[in-house]
């Protein structure tokens, strides 16, 4: 069977078996395209499968866009083994995704902040807030 037949019916099956979502349907063809684009119409095999990762990195894409292909590719070679397309189970293992770290506040800034002496109840209510954040910890 043709790649291209085989995606559809997955989608296919997984829109009225499963009832996913647009955003899901919409997920399983981006990585239809992303795997056309570089593997063409060949079937996944572990070479092929390690290939469309290389490429997807050689162009530039970012880590957190190809584990997104690979989430949605991982589904469909799932459905494949299932429906007997092919005889061995295949799976793309997700990359390791850069750690960000959030910009924080220097001693001399929570110094300020802390030492601030209110003059209204405006005032008051917002310094207790400030408080509570530098407190807890809590991200707006």
């Amino acid at each position: 069977m043709h790649i291209d037949a085989l995606f559809s019916q997955f989608v296919r099956e997984k829109v009225f078996l499963k009832n996913i979502s647009p955003a899901t349907v919409k997920a399983f063809k981006d990585c239809e395209r992303a795997y056309k684009r570089t593997i063409g119409d060949n079937l996944p095999t572990k070479q092929n499968l390690k290939e469309f990762v290389i490429q997807l990195q050689e162009s530039g894409i970012a880590v957190t866009t190809v584990n997104y292909y690979i989430r949605s590719l991982n589904s469909f070679l799932t459905w494949m083994l299932e429906n007997e397309y092919i005889t061995e189970p295949l799976r793309i293992k997700k990359l390791k995704e850069p750690e960000k770290t959030l910009k924080t506040f220097s001693d001399e800034q929570l110094r300020l902040l802390l030492f601030w002496k209110p003059k209204d109840f405006y005032g008051r209510r917002l310094y207790t807030l400030i408080v509570l954040l530098i407190d807890t910890g809590i991200r707006t």
